[in-house]
């Protein structure tokens, strides 16, 4: 008839690595989200990362926040990863097809510039346009692993394929980064299949967070599995008038005021000029038309656990 599959079930479609930690991830009781921990643009070149994260971050009671040059591995180490009720992670990713243990989010201090001894040791990721990262500086499945994330109720993971795991492994269990997560204690995890657009998939998130919060409001079951059904939904049927309503917003606005205060001028400019040159083109399509229709610009996230 047409239908795609998330239309076809409106309570979402959910995943899982395995049905045995499927099991495990049910018997987790974890009522509160107030307490984010997000890591934002390390690499300094996803311009709406951003305003992705100052938006979210405002719908929470408490935030710690690891801006751009601040989000290195050490830091993270030094988290206190066992408080946070939500982790979000707005970054580059990479997946290991060969080697998935060592898949990894990519963090401030991982690329490399002076010259590497053996730059084809199994440390070293040759990576786009040729840039060298060095994996011993990110954070791979293998210490994501060890986390302790027994308070936390969801991971999100807003960056490029952190959902993909290798299809033809023989073991009974999927293995990539979700899976890394909701081993550590996560019993949600969010992620994309494919390298996504940064703006729509920032109001994509930013559209997730604010029904999972309606969801607490409303003393309704905390689901992300449901809530990232609504948000795609949300993004597919958005109209561009209904897009120009959004950039009208007061949240919107006073995200980009905050951007200001913590952004130097020059990074402050280029979101900036980014979202009014975005805004324009717009501007100049019909407002009935959806910009965003496509499942190229929604399909990719997927909600792994429960």
């Amino acid at each position: 008839d047409g239908k795609l599959l998330f239309e076809r079930f409106s309570n979402g479609v959910g995943y899982a690595p395995s049905c045995h930690l499927q099991q495990q991830v049910q018997q987790r009781n974890r009522p509160h989200f107030q307490s984010l921990f997000a890591i934002q643009n390390p690499t300094g070149d996803l311009v709406y990362s951003n305003l992705e994260v100052q938006a979210i971050k405002n719908g929470f009671q408490s935030a710690t926040v690891l801006e751009q040059t601040q989000a290195t591995l050490s830091a993270i180490d030094a988290a206190p990863f066992q408080t946070f009720h939500c982790v979000h992670f707005s970054c580059h990713a990479y997946f290991n097809l060969a080697n998935p243990i060592k898949s990894a989010l990519i963090l401030a201090d991982a690329p490399v510039t002076a010259a590497i001894a053996d730059p084809k040791s199994e440390r070293y990721l040759i990576w786009r346009d040729g840039e060298t990262h060095d994996l011993d500086k990110c954070l791979t499945l293998d210490k994501i692993f060890s986390l302790n994330l027994k308070q936390c109720r969801l991971v999100n993971l807003s960056a490029c394929e952190t959902g993909l795991t290798d299809p033809k492994s023989i073991s009974d269990e999927y293995i990539g980064l979700p899976s890394g997560f909701l081993f550590a204690g996560s019993p949600s995890v969010v992620s994309s299949l494919w390298k996504v657009n940064d703006l729509s998939s920032s109001f994509l998130m930013m559209k997730f967070y604010e029904i999972l919060q309606q969801q607490q409001r409303q003393n309704q079951p905390f689901n992300s599995v449901i809530a990232l059904n609504h948000a795609q939904q949300w993004l597919r049927n958005l109209t561009c008038r209904e897009l120009e309503q959004e950039f009208a917003k007061p949240q919107f606005k006073n995200a980009i005021a905050q951007l200001q205060q913590t952004l130097s001028k020059e990074e402050f400019f280029e979101i900036e000029d980014a979202i009014e040159s975005r805004r324009k083109k717009f501007q100049k399509l019909d407002p009935n038309d959806q910009p965003f229709a496509n499942p190229y610009y929604w399909a990719a996230f997927i909600a792994t656990g429960v």
